[in-house]
């Protein structure tokens, strides 16, 4: 697209600041960031009042005109965009422009604001149509998200205010159903419900007067109930749009060709620098299109991912469907920047280590450890931003945000047998042990912090065993990084000593869940696999442990034992009983998340309990508290 030049002979670029020099502002700013007593520079405020929003003009002339305000200081230039190229810079109020000769076409418009604290904002786009008899276009998607067993919901943007329509269909059946969302809209979102689990869909999107999308390669597969064998594509700081993402891209796509995509997992810096949407539309949406038309994205934010304003103003989530109410599996979590879901057999929890409060008895945590305890599946995979072991490109000895949710989120993930964490943020590949307990700085790993020091390799013969069901509390968790799939490059950089491996270069992994058996694979972007690790569940190699717990009611206990391969009765030894003989407790055994439980009386004497495995079970021992 060429712009005109704007018309500045009624209004001549100004500026009431320009006499600032760049020295001067710059000691100005470190002594504002220096004292306490100065409070957080905010962003400012910006919207386009003229033209208006769903407006239509003739071809020529149109005047754009923003209001830009700032709460704790001065807009000192407003920029104006057409689409994504810059067609005018006003210096001074009020900030307005002329686009001489607007030619026919559709047009998003959008204003930057700039404050003298250096904050920016960008304004909600105002979109116009320039002439008549346009044909309704498709500028973003489909993208597929927040996939349920029985739902998916699809989104797609067009260039113009449209009903959104989506028709759809079992793989092999003949007979299409069709979910209109009558309200004119740019940005679509269409759930579709009562879907079948574990079944692929051929799907198609729509306005009233015409096909924006179909084909072949338009199909999705529902989420499953049971445990079947599941593919996971996992990048990190992916969102360079450049040729080495492309290689990465690329390596997977030849690596995987056959296999479908079940779980899509961004680990933050998913469109640089700042993840605007224009940059998430270069980034993500225009270099990954086909896979997210077949696979759900799930992804997480980054420090690029915060767009211009800052945490209070995210891209992120409004580009985004992503679960607040348990609607996928999991508690709900009140918010898209940190939620769970499940996946047959595998239950996920993203976490916001960017923007939500990191501290022990915060919301997030507060909502980790609840969601954790609730959950029945087989697998625990964690993922955030900000890596809690690493030397690469960044060191998890000196930022906060690594030192935070190494000190605070993983004690609550170890104590709830999280298997397999994964971060991005150090632009390198880099892999742990099998670990537990290891919450301090990189030197004060110790021995008895590394469950399993061997490679993990199941070809080797020694891949990373756990106990299946709910006996896996601090029985051992891998860490891996990939922060390399469209950032890194390769140079030396230190092994941390909780790592088994690292490299650098460019990458992404590939992890394959079986049943019980985990295969994870660092996959360059030459389509090598530079390393590999395996984590096996089995049976009970352990019997579990009896916890007793006060409740609410001060008359009542709760007996509770982990999940596991066998069958427990409670029994109970009453001090005053002469016959010291120890009887079933026979109140009803309830079960939460991977704990069973029963609740007993409080009595003033002291009682023995144990478990007792029944004898269909097989034979096994008494554990006596």
């Amino acid at each position: 697209m060429t712009l005109a030049r704007p018309n500045r002979s009624s209004h001549r670029a100004r500026t009431h600041w320009g006499r600032i020099g760049g020295l001067a502002l710059a000691g100005w700013l470190a002594l504002a960031t220096a004292s306490a007593a100065v409070p957080e520079p905010q962003p400012p405020e910006v919207r386009i009042v003229e033209p208006l929003n769903g407006s239509t003009h003739p071809t020529g002339d149109i005047r754009i005109r923003a209001e830009a305000s700032d709460s704790d200081g001065y807009v000192y230039r407003v920029d104006f965009l057409v689409d994504l190229e810059t067609l005018a810079i006003d210096q001074m109020a009020p900030f307005q422009t002329t686009w001489d000769d607007a030619p026919h076409g559709r047009y998003a418009l959008k204003a930057i604001a700039y404050d003298n604290s250096g904050r920016r904002r960008v304004s909600d786009p105002v979109h116009i149509q320039v002439g008549e008899d346009h044909i309704d276009q498709l500028r973003r998607g489909p993208y597929l998200q927040l996939a349920t067993p029985t739902s998916m919901t699809v989104r797609w943007r067009t260039d113009w205010f449209t009903p959104g329509i989506v028709r759809y269909r079992q793989a092999s059946a003949t007979d299409w159903f069709t979910v209109t969302n009558h309200v004119p809209s740019i940005d679509h979102e269409v759930r579709l419900d009562g879907l079948m689990p574990d079944t692929v869909y051929d799907y198609e999107i729509a306005t009233p007067s015409r096909v924006l999308a179909n084909g072949a390669k338009l199909n999705f597969k529902t989420s499953p109930t049971n445990s079947p064998a599941t593919r996971i594509w996992v990048i990190g700081d992916s969102g360079t749009a450049d040729e080495n993402a492309r290689k990465v891209f690329t390596s997977y796509l030849n690596y995987g060709a056959s296999r479908r995509t079940d779980v899509w997992l961004m680990l933050g810096d998913n469109a640089y620098e700042i993840g605007t949407d224009d940059q998430y539309q270069v980034s993500v949406f225009d270099f990954y299109g086909e896979l997210l038309s077949q696979a759900v994205l799930w992804p997480t934010i980054g420090n690029h991912d915060i767009g211009l304003a800052g945490p209070g103003d995210l891209p992120f989530l409004d580009i985004f469907t992503l679960p607040t109410q348990g609607e996928a599996g999991g508690l709900p979590s009140g918010t898209e920047r940190y939620h769970s879901f499940d996946y047959g057999n595998i239950h996920f929890v993203c976490l916001d280590s960017q923007t939500s409060d990191r501290t022990p008895g915060g919301a997030m945590l507060t909502w980790l450890d609840e969601d954790l305890a609730a959950t029945t599946k087989d697998w625990v995979i964690a993922y955030w931003h900000h890596p809690p072991y690493t030397k690469g490109t960044h060191d998890s000895d000196l930022e906060s945000q690594l030192i935070e949710m190494r000190e605070n989120a993983l004690p609550i993930l170890e104590r709830h047998g999280t298997d397999l964490v994964l971060c991005g943020h150090s632009h390198v590949y880099e892999r742990s042990f099998l670990l537990n307990g290891h919450y301090g700085f990189s030197m004060s790993l110790t021995e008895s912090m590394v469950l399993d020091a061997s490679s993990g390799r199941l070809d080797h013969g020694n891949p990373y065993r756990k106990p299946a069901g709910g006996l896996g509390a601090r029985q051992g968790c891998v860490y891996a990084v990939c922060g390399c799939s469209g950032q890194g490059g390769y140079f030396e950089f230190g092994l941390h000593p909780a790592m088994f491996t690292h490299y650098a270069g460019f990458g992404s992994m590939v992890i394959d869940v079986k049943g019980l058996i985990l295969d994870a694979r660092f996959l360059n972007e030459a389509n090598q696999v530079m390393d590999g690790f395996s984590i096996v569940k089995e049976g009970n190699p352990t019997e579990p442990s009896l916890t007793i717990r006060r409740t609410e009611d001060p008359l009542q206990l709760r007996i509770s034992w982990p999940t596991s391969e066998y069958l427990y009765d409670v029994e109970a030894l009453d001090p005053l009983d002469p016959s010291w003989e120890m009887n079933q407790v026979t109140n009803e055994v309830t079960t939460f998340g991977r704990e069973h439980g029963v609740l007993v009386p409080c009595l003033p004497e002291a009682r023995w309990f144990r478990l007792h495995r029944r004898a269909s079970g097989g034979a096994g021992s008494d554990l006596t508290m």
